[in-house]
């Protein structure tokens, strides 16, 4: 019975992840801050210079660099084109519908998890996001690995789980700054008060 529920729930979140990654790479980039996005991991891989980003070869220091080297190797694994800016956000809003699964799963149960996973997967703002805006959901995805090893260190108390959850807030800085800290450790401390 448990093999088999287990297994309904594989290919629900299935179904609820397979939107993510449908035509891909079928529209143009036209949004502005995809562009972004897109141009400054290929200027990076055209320099060879992956510490600095730039756009239109000019310096561009407002964001930390992890997204950008993200979709750089996305370029080397698939080539420079749409796709490539694309699948590692749809890759990232998978994690967050997992993280969500995860998090209700420890909390409350299987049924429960599986809700969440499928209010989490028909959110369309974050549908839009992993479709189109790379940095916020990758922010999204390291805010929601942290909170799911924070949960698990505090209910397993692993060092493993404190450490993971280290990891994808550091992670979550080099994608947005320090809000990737802030918001974490702020939801902590709220809990331990």
């Amino acid at each position: 019975m448990r093999r088999h529920i287990s297994l309904m729930h594989a290919l629900i979140l299935l179904a609820l992840a397979l939107p993510y990654f449908i035509n891909l790479g079928t529209s143009s980039i036209w949004d502005a801050s995809e562009a972004f996005y897109a141009e400054t991991p290929r200027e990076m891989i055209a320099t060879g210079d992956y510490l600095a980003p730039r756009f239109n070869f000019e310096p561009r220091v407002q964001k930390p660099p992890l997204t950008y080297w993200i979709i750089a190797a996305s370029y080397k694994l698939f080539g420079v084109r749409e796709f490539a800016v694309r699948l590692p956000g749809a890759l990232a809003g998978l994690g967050v519908m997992l993280f969500s699964y995860g998090i209700a799963r420890m909390l409350y149960g299987p049924r429960p998890a599986l809700m969440a996973a499928a209010m989490t997967a028909t959110t369309a703002r974050i549908f839009i996001l992993a479709r189109r805006l790379p940095i916020d959901i990758f922010l999204l995805f390291f805010l929601a690995g942290t909170l799911f090893f924070l949960i698990r260190g505090i209910r397993l108390k692993r060092t493993s789980a404190w450490l993971s959850a280290y990891a994808f807030a550091a992670l979550g800085f080099m994608v947005k700054g320090p809000v990737a800290a802030i918001i974490p450790a702020a939801a902590l401390l709220l809990w331990a008060w």
